[in-house]
């Protein structure tokens, strides 16, 4: 099994810390959201209907996206993404014990932490 120091685990849950300012963000949802489908503003603006000027507005921040295209960016964000079992999680949450996990439970302290209070 590979071994995992804390800068794995940052780098690994770093979309998850960001999650909180991402949604106070509507920009940056939309250009996320074009990212990962990995299309170009034109192609992009395109798929949500609206012009490569107003979709370009949107990512700069200059014009705030109405609700209907911030929640398919959303669904965009949130697709294809695993969903993990809660007791699947427990049980591997019980096998980091001792001093060479030490680490990675104070990593996933702090993320757990942040992601029930983002603020």
């Amino acid at each position: 099994m590979h071994n995992m120091n804390i800068y794995d685990i940052f780098h690994l849950t770093l979309p998850l810390i960001t999650y909180g300012t991402m949604l106070s963000n509507p920009s940056l949802i939309v250009r996320s959201a074009r990212e990962k489908l990995q299309l170009n503003q034109y192609d992009f603006s395109i798929h949500i209907g609206k012009s490569q000027g107003v979709l370009s507005r949107y990512e700069r921040g200059k014009v705030n996206p109405p609700a209907t295209i911030i929640m398919h960016c959303m669904n965009i964000l949130n697709s294809g993404t695993d969903s993990y079992d809660i007791e699947q999680i427990i049980t591997k949450l019980r096998k980091l014990d001792g001093e060479q996990h030490l680490q990675i439970r104070q990593a996933l302290s702090l993320l757990l932490d942040k992601c029930i209070s983002p603020f």
